[in-house]
């Protein structure tokens, strides 16, 4: 099941992700509730994460459980501050690409 956590504004703040939840089929639908997202939780069952191009995401944490990652998975992810691996996939040449104020990445 996943969750989404909305404000009373009506914006999603942050996201459960513990099964499927296509963040893709969100923004076609509702394209500006992504934009205020900071928190991503990601299950111990989630295997493969394609995106996450979040503009206001602040930090994540991959679980050891993921084994297979996009090639640009937090493209423009501006706000992106911190990222923390748990897993042994491989880190990819554009993955961080548009992430300006990235300071750390723990692997």
């Amino acid at each position: 099941m996943s969750t989404l956590f909305i404000d009373r504004y009506g914006h999603i703040s942050r996201v459960n992700i513990r099964g499927t939840l296509s963040l893709n089929s969100i923004m076609m639908n509702y394209p500006n509730v992504l934009s205020n997202i900071q928190k991503v939780d990601i299950g111990s069952n989630v295997n493969s994460i394609e995106n996450i191009s979040l503009p206001s995401l602040t930090t994540i944490t991959i679980p050891s459980s993921v084994t297979s990652i996009g090639q640009e998975i937090f493209l423009n992810c501006s706000s992106l501050t911190r990222v923390d691996i748990l897993s042994n996939i491989p880190l990819r040449n554009k993955m961080f690409s548009g992430c300006s104020s990235l300071t750390t990445v723990n692997c």
